[in-house]
């Protein structure tokens, strides 16, 4: 899947997060996700190459727009709420195709996610990082980007990816807690033992 491909999917759902096409919203939606281009690079400048399945990247479609009204609300009321109660944590969970386009895809919707930073994206092997802030459980912002995943792949994805979704084992992910005032900055987690916690897919 190239970034032509990933640019133009991204494209519509910014205008669908909108709700109007204008001129404004356009060169905005351009300039955003050039930028997330940029911060995350890739070799895969090819022509797209591969089999768009309408209903699977509606499907998509439709969860990401949920994941945003439900994030949304839950910073607001984090925000809005008891300072004590905004919890600020760094997630490291491994994902199942190094695919570059792929990878660019899920990390960019789970950045356009409110409440979601990626500070660090691997391909060998694929995991992400991400500092998750405001969620009343962050755990959800780990389900999120697998369920992203597996949607993409259906919408998007090759015979390889797929197989490789269907042999993943059960959602696993280490969390730290970030201290109010620590640099936030890729590179910059907490050193010590991460607790491990599972969710069966």
């Amino acid at each position: 899947m190239s970034r032509v491909t990933i640019g133009i999917f991204l494209l519509a759902i910014w205008l669908l997060m909108w709700g109007e096409l204008s001129v404004a919203n356009v060169v905005g939606g351009v300039v955003v996700i050039t930028a997330l281009f940029v911060i995350f690079p890739s070799g895969d400048h090819t022509l797209p190459k591969r089999r768009i399945h309408p209903i699977a990247l509606a499907h998509l479609i439709a969860y990401f727009l949920g994941a945003l009204v439900l994030a949304n609300v839950s910073v607001a009321r984090s925000i809005l709420g008891r300072r004590s109660s905004i919890r600020s944590e760094l997630l490291v969970m491994p994902l199942c195709t190094s695919d570059p386009g792929m990878l660019t895809l899920v990390t960019t919707m789970t950045a356009l996610t409110p409440g979601s930073l990626i500070l660090e994206v691997r391909n060998d092997p694929p995991v992400v990082r991400v500092h998750t802030f405001g969620h009343g459980d962050p755990a959800g912002v780990a389900t999120t980007i697998r369920r992203l995943e597996e949607l993409g792949i259906g919408a998007l994805g090759d015979d390889a990816q797929r197989a490789a979704l269907e042999a993943r084992p059960p959602l696993t992910f280490e969390r730290h807690p970030v201290e109010r005032g620590e640099p936030r900055a890729a590179g910059g987690g907490t050193d010590g033992d991460a607790d491990a916690e599972e969710d069966a897919s």
